[in-house]
């Protein structure tokens, strides 16, 4: 009995682990892929950004 007691205890410990890592996995993943969203964020206001001064400049060119 107490073998099967022994075998249960151990079961669980070794399923709540398996548990626990794949929930540290998938916290992982959704930390990278906030990274990656902010990263397309930043790119994207930057490509605005650049074609806002490219439109300045070429209004300054040819206003002259």
């Amino acid at each position: 009995m107490k073998q099967l007691i022994y075998v249960i205890l151990l079961s669980i410990l070794l399923s709540t682990a398996c548990n626990s890592s794949k929930e540290t996995d998938i916290s992982k993943i959704l930390q990278d892929d906030k990274q990656a969203e902010e990263l397309k964020e930043i790119n994207i206001r930057k490509i605005l950004q650049d074609n806002r001064q490219t439109e300045e400049l070429e209004a300054q060119f040819f206003d002259v």
